[in-house]
């Protein structure tokens, strides 16, 4: 089994042995060449956090590099030896000083683009030409348009372009015919309606006590909590404190005014308060706490998945509960869109299932489009069908086999709801009214 690699003297002692995957944070000026005198052959190689600005020429040498971190170096650009790099197809560079992207910089083979919180103005057309690119973020940037050139591409599913400066967005975004996840909060064209006025509920971060840490994300930690009203009653509650401004999904005060927006819905986990008085000045949410015997459907996109969640193997669900947890989603995607919000990430890793119920969460990536000139309503909705329909078709790959003709007759009514959903003409797809009737227990 390859080896992971945590420093160059390790690398060193293991001179001869498979290196997968190697990750040095030693405050590097410059990449150490033991990298290619003693694992010429490694596929993830992650030097973030380190004062790097340049790589070295040789890099040209690593043929089977797959996968790169640069994140949190001193980059003002894109190095153009990525560009050589045949097996490359995902770079991470956020949180480095980029300005500029060449057109030699872009892998054959780019499939994944993190750019986020960088200074970057302009896209090179080029990047719009690449053939397999599946995931592109570049939330927190200075962009102001995007190159036609995009408007050909037929594997783009991701995009972030939250926190940068769009006064709007080509038409023809909406149109991709993959597209299946957009971020789009926290520009000039893009409503904010930032919470602490009409009534919105706060509470004070002395009137908690913090518990266990519940998880973590792109933004930040969530904690189980007790809530102590004015009264002395006490409440189990979940705490969200955000670490970072803007995350590879977008600005934290657009996941707050979201949040907000979205109110209470059976299938969604419920914002109660917006958190104020931190000790370090962090914002944050009070959500309801998530009863026991809840759980995340799925874990996040891996390095090999790209766009897809990784399920638990082996998974196997009753085609009776998967239409369950369909129709759940989509109550909650509907009534998102009947609030004038596009969730963002609609993905089974931000899912929590029970025995017979879905709650969808987090809305790090959602964006408030009501009354937005710049944002096509009906278009934005059928991006986010195509993210359902593509979760719809991951859960009925783990439906249990059976014979009997009506779970089989349910089967198949469901995979042509998720091909419907999925339909490359992004005007032909349902909405997710049409999907709730088709979801019907007298149809499915």
């Amino acid at each position: 089994m390859p080896r992971i690699i945590n420093s160059t003297e390790e690398l060193k002692r293991f001179s001869g042995d498979p290196v997968g995957q190697i990750a040095l944070r030693e405050d590097l000026t410059t990449v150490p060449r033991e990298i290619l005198e003693y694992a010429p052959h490694v596929r993830i190689l992650d030097l973030s956090g380190n004062a790097l600005s340049e790589l070295p020429e040789w890099f040209a040498q690593l043929p089977q590099l797959e996968v790169i971190f640069l994140s949190r170096n001193r980059f003002s650009h894109v190095p153009e030896v990525l560009g050589q790099l045949a097996s490359l197809r995902m770079i991470g560079m956020r949180d480095n000083q980029i300005e500029s992207i060449s057109p030699k910089s872009i892998p054959a083979h780019l499939e994944w683009l993190t750019l986020t919180s960088n200074f970057i103005a302009d896209i090179p057309p080029e990047l719009g030409r690449a053939p397999r690119l599946r995931k592109l973020l570049l939330a927190g940037n200075r962009l102001t348009c995007l190159p036609d050139s995009f408007s050909g591409s037929r594997s783009l599913e991701l995009v972030r372009l939250s926190a940068n400066r769009f006064e709007s967005f080509p038409p023809w975004l909406f149109r991709l015919p993959s597209l299946a996840w957009v971020a789009l909060a926290g520009n000039p064209c893009t409503q904010r309606a930032l919470p602490g006025s009409g009534g919105v509920r706060t509470v004070s971060w002395s009137d908690l006590t913090i518990g266990k840490e519940l998880g973590r994300g792109a933004s930040g930690q969530t904690f189980r909590a007790i809530l102590r009203n004015p009264q002395g009653q006490e409440e189990s509650v979940a705490v969200k404190v955000f670490s970072t401004q803007v995350s590879s999904d977008g600005d934290g005060r657009d996941e707050i005014a979201a949040a907000v927006a979205a109110a209470r819905h059976p299938n969604l986990v419920s914002t109660q308060a917006v958190l104020r008085d931190h000790p370090l000045g962090c914002a944050g949410l009070v959500l309801d706490l998530i009863p026991e015997g809840f759980s995340n459907l799925a874990k996040p996109p891996s390095f090999e998945s790209c766009t897809r969640d990784v399920y638990p193997h082996p998974l196997s669900l009753e085609i009776e509960r998967i239409r369950e947890y369909a129709v759940g989603i989509a109550q909650a995607a509907q009534h998102l869109h009947s609030c004038g919000i596009i969730h963002g990430d609609l993905y089974a890793h931000n899912v929590l299932v029970s025995r017979n119920h879905a709650l969808v969460s987090d809305f790090g990536a959602a964006c408030i489009y009501r009354d937005s000139r710049a944002l096509n309503s009906a278009m934005l909705e059928r991006i986010e069908v195509c993210a359902y329909g593509i979760l719809l078709h991951e859960l009925l790959s783990c439906v249990v086999a059976r014979s009997e003709p009506l779970a089989t007759a349910r089967v198949s009514a469901l995979r042509d709801v998720a091909s419907r959903c999925c339909f490359p003409r992004v005007e032909a797809r349902p909405s997710f009214g049409a999907l709730l009737q088709s979801l019907d227990p007298h149809i499915v």
